[in-house]
């Protein structure tokens, strides 16, 4: 994908979604200690580099656009400026569904966390 596509980070507003998820995503690897150990390993598995970080934002994102299939969420990142810029580079949909498999707990936190920062803002 052309570096032209993504987005640099000062371009995405504070308000902005993306910005709420990368927040949020950071939050999550913060915390990320305390919540393996109250999952068990086989269960919890931690977002250890900045890639699995930029997938986590990418699908919380696209989740929060009603977007759900992985073959989707391939073709729409490529399209998508600001999806292209949370993803890093290109995704491919056996990638996606894979971290999905593997990181369900800590996308489902960091989901949660992103709708109830918009519920907040009135988002």
């Amino acid at each position: 994908m052309p570096s032209s596509r993504r987005a640099p980070p000062q371009a995405i507003p504070e308000s902005h979604l993306a910005s709420i998820i990368l927040d949020a995503v950071e939050r999550l690897g913060a915390s990320e200690a305390a919540l393996a150990e109250r999952e068990p390993p086989r269960v919890m598995q931690p977002l250890a580099t900045v890639d699995d970080r930029r997938l986590t934002a990418v699908l919380v994102y696209w989740y929060s656009h009603g977007v759900l299939s992985t073959r989707v969420i391939e073709g729409a990142t490529a399209a998508d400026s600001v999806a292209a810029f949370l993803a890093g580079r290109p995704r491919s949909h056996e990638e996606i569904r894979q971290f999905r498999r593997t990181h369900r707990v800590a996308l489902v936190n960091v989901f949660v966390d992103v709708y109830q920062r918009c519920q907040r803002r009135g988002s």
